[in-house]
């Protein structure tokens, strides 16, 4: 009885998916580990640029308040990280976290 489909086997040796990936030699670095450093630079710079962005908008937001609107304002930043930091750690859902809007 001939098979309708070629067995895992006999697809991993004509080079399936069964096929181990090519190591790089001397010194060769693959294509794969090459994107994956440019993908992980391009994500550093974003959240750079992102963490500047936010540092001037608080900024510019403290200079136009008073200074116990200020005190307010930054107590809610600190609420709001911290509750947003638990979610991440948890797992929990952005949802399910309560913030109370009156404390800012």
């Amino acid at each position: 009885m001939v098979a309708a489909f070629p067995t895992l086997v006999d697809w991993g040796m004509r080079g399936g998916l069964a096929r181990s990936p090519k190591l790089p030699v001397d010194g060769e670095v693959s294509e794969l580990m090459t994107a994956a450093v440019r993908y992980k630079e391009a994500l550093m710079l974003i959240a750079d640029r992102a963490d500047g962005l936010r540092q001037t908008a608080v900024m510019r937001a403290v200079e136009i308040l008073t200074p116990e609107q200020t005190v307010s304002f930054l107590a809610g930043v600190a609420k709001y990280q911290l509750g947003m930091r638990s979610c991440g750690c948890s797992g929990a859902a952005a949802s399910e976290l309560q913030l109370d809007a009156s404390a800012c």
